[in-house]
């Protein structure tokens, strides 16, 4: 029986191959250099600065091979923009080319070393409720549909201004161009415990529980906490947890109707997310007597038609 040689299929060892040292102006460039020191051939020929980069192997090595180096496999990959993601999965990155920036938000400047500047008195509400809607409102669906509160809030702007600036304040959680601190300081000065009680209804609880939610999962768990105490508390005293409220207070509109139906769940919800998360039982709404209807379907809410009434549960 013939034997072979099990180093006759070892593959044949090469030369190893090491990048030849070149100066930060050639290396630039991607021209040859000789590496002369202090100054290599081309620089001194050119008359530039020459400058080699410090090795991290501890100096400069003999070339054993005149055999170019294969590129790294990092070197290889293509040039991308980096991505930003939300929380809930939106991508920004087209939002960094300034075509595509609201007005309010362009010339932005992106250097950490600069002071941040505040954004003017009045903050660009359109653009803050469009952040809004865009990355709130649908998990936290009580407000108004967003045609309808453009509408309802002209006719009286005044009852809709807490819920406005919630709204505002939120929406700007959601971007760096516009400062959240002067949109949070309107909004406490809107939702100040000593109002006078003709001051606490539905769109200053919707606003409140609203606020509460935006603290809460920003880290500030107290004072979270105890603004959904305050919103269901003014909820109770209002008489929300009724199912006449909805239609006594809806104005003869059935969408509006609808969002204080809304509301008042979105504070059960809200009661139940942070219990959990917070590994507290019972619930504040636990053993409430309530009789408020379930809210409608979303497509039925944000086109206006069809808002009926949902089943009477007896407790939230």
């Amino acid at each position: 029986m013939r034997r072979v040689k099990v180093s006759a299929f070892a593959p044949k060892s090469k030369a190893s191959t090491r990048i030849a040292l070149a100066c930060i102006s050639c290396r630039s460039k991607h021209l040859k250099c000789d590496a002369s020191t202090p100054v290599c051939s081309r620089c001194r020929t050119d008359n530039k600065q020459c400058t080699y980069l410090k090795s991290r192997r501890g100096g400069r090595r003999s070339r054993k091979s005149t055999e170019p180096q294969a590129k790294s496999p990092l070197d290889q990959l293509p040039d991308v923009q980096p991505q930003c993601l939300s929380p809930f999965g939106i991508n920004y990155s087209e939002w960094m080319v300034d075509d595509n920036l609201p007005d309010f938000a362009r010339n932005v400047s992106t250097d950490s070393s600069q002071s941040y500047q505040h954004p003017p008195a009045e903050a660009p509400s359109e653009e803050l409720l469009d952040l809004y809607y865009s990355f709130f409102h649908n998990a936290h669906p009580c407000v108004l549909p967003r045609r309808y509160l453009a509408k309802r809030s002209e006719v009286d702007p005044e009852a809709f201004q807490p819920v406005l600036l919630v709204m505002q304040y939120i929406g700007s959680i959601y971007t760096t161009s516009v400062s959240s601190e002067p949109l949070e300081v309107a909004v406490r000065e809107a939702l100040a415990e000593d109002l006078e009680s003709s001051q606490v209804n539905a769109h200053y609880v919707q606003a409140l529980v609203l606020y509460s939610i935006a603290v809460f999962w920003r880290n500030d768990i107290d004072r979270g906490l105890k603004l959904l105490d305050r919103a269901i508390s003014k909820a109770i005293q209002i008489g929300m947890n009724s199912q006449e409220f909805a239609m006594t207070h809806g104005q003869g509109f059935p969408v509006l109707e609808e969002s204080w139906r809304r509301t008042w769940w979105l504070m059960c919800v809200a009661d139940a997310h942070i219990a959990g998360s917070t590994h507290t039982f019972p619930f504040r709404m636990t053993n409430l007597s309530v009789d408020v209807d379930l809210p409608c379907e979303e497509d039925r809410y944000d086109a206006g038609v069809g808002v009926s009434i949902g089943a009477q549960p007896s407790q939230c």
